[in-house]
């Protein structure tokens, strides 16, 4: 609808395991951790119209086109999965696909690099559509760098 919102941000970094470097801008209140195969990034927020969470991992070896098939079905039970193609973000090419689960909608993106895939796997319930472009504002400021 063309409107901007200015948010308090910090630089979120780290290393996935065996994978490349990554950082993004997140909003100030939100929570980064870490988890045995990546990172668990959630918006700040209470209710269901402000929850948004992005799991992000690094797959050594594989590929988008080997993942994006059955990835989402690792999260929830889904219903109608879509593959949406190819979509740029952060300056990259990522393999995109769709679906609704139980209770929430999931998207994943991901992207190829030499020597794996790093997933970004979203979900949101369906009224949190204002959560869902602030994650994906966040999304667009991710830095992948692979490691010597």
């Amino acid at each position: 609808d063309g409107k901007t919102v200015s948010v308090d941000a910090e630089l979120l970094c780290g290393s996935f395991p065996g994978g490349p470097d990554i950082s993004l801008y997140g909003e100030k209140d939100s929570t980064w951790s870490q988890t045995e195969e990546g990172f668990i990034f959630a918006l700040p927020g209470v209710g269901p119209e402000s929850a948004c969470a992005m799991e992000m991992r690094f797959l050594a070896g594989k590929s988008a086109d080997d993942v994006a098939p059955g990835l989402l079905d690792e999260f929830d039970d889904i219903h109608a999965l879509e593959d949406l193609g190819t979509e740029i973000v952060a300056g990259r090419a990522m393999r995109c696909v769709h679906g609704s689960g139980e209770a929430m909608d999931w998207t994943a993106r991901i992207a190829d690099l030499p020597t794996g895939a790093v997933a970004f796997v979203m979900c949101a319930y369906p009224e949190a559509e204002n959560a869902v472009l602030r994650m994906e504002a966040c999304l667009e400021t991710m830095e992948l760098a692979e490691n010597d």
